[in-house]
């Protein structure tokens, strides 16, 4: 039986863990935290990506996810933590990325066009 295999290609560039969440206060003084607009963004197109490549129903078995980030330059970026583009896909493709048994990230470097490329596997 072949493996059923999702390919999704962003055409965003992601957002480093250190630029997707920003500080605050609540009334009363109390700290939070929000999600920046860049990184509200690239979620967004991340969802309507997934949206757009992804017709079947939600799939409830546990998954591999391989993700390339092309990025335009050699600037320093933190991709270990990308807990922002698997969240997206949630409801969508998956039913929650608590499936997710094995993750694959990689960082390359494609100065014109950089994109975000996903693979989604159900084992």
């Amino acid at each position: 039986m072949k493996k059923q295999k999702i390919k999704i290609e962003i055409p965003a560039i992601f957002i480093s863990i250190n630029m997707q969440y920003g500080a605050g206060r609540r009334k009363g003084g109390y700290p939070m935290t929000f999600l920046t607009v860049d990184a509200k963004a690239y979620k967004e197109s991340v969802a309507w990506e997934a949206k757009m490549r992804y017709k079947g129903k939600i799939i409830l078995e546990p998954l591999k996810v391989s993700i390339w980030y092309y990025f335009p330059n050699k600037m320093r970026r933190d991709i270990q933590n990308d807990k922002l583009t698997l969240d997206a896909m949630e409801g969508i493709i998956y039913k929650d990325d608590k499936q997710v048994q094995e993750l694959h990230l990689y960082k390359r470097y494609k100065k014109s066009n950089p994109y975000t490329k996903i693979v989604i596997t159900v084992l």
